[in-house]
């Protein structure tokens, strides 16, 4: 199932497969309103997590997704510019082991 998460102005998607693996493609602006999203779909863990690029709209809310959930991979597009948001949700899953 792909989902467009409601989270105001950016982009999150969310990707379901029946058997519960989970993909999250961009984390829209605000972490807290992508982590309710997802709780209000049933994640417990994402397998994947991607970062398309390094805008706020994109990125904002995964560092706080990375912290608050397990997560099986970081995804980061090949061509992205550094930012700060970036680096915090990079920083976020080495700490947390997230294999990238």
């Amino acid at each position: 199932m792909v989902t467009a998460l409601n989270i105001g102005q950016g982009d999150a998607i969310l990707l379901q497969d029946p058997s519960g693996d989970a993909m999250l493609i961009d984390g829209g602006p605000d972490p807290r309103v992508t982590v309710r999203a997802l709780q209000r779909h049933g994640v417990r863990r994402l397998d994947v997590v991607v970062a398309t690029h390094s805008d706020a709209d994109h990125v904002g809310g995964l560092a706080e997704v990375v912290a608050s959930y397990d997560i099986g991979e970081l995804w980061v597009g090949a061509f992205v510019g550094p930012s700060d948001l970036l680096e915090g949700v990079v920083d976020a899953a080495e700490r947390a082991g997230v294999t990238m």
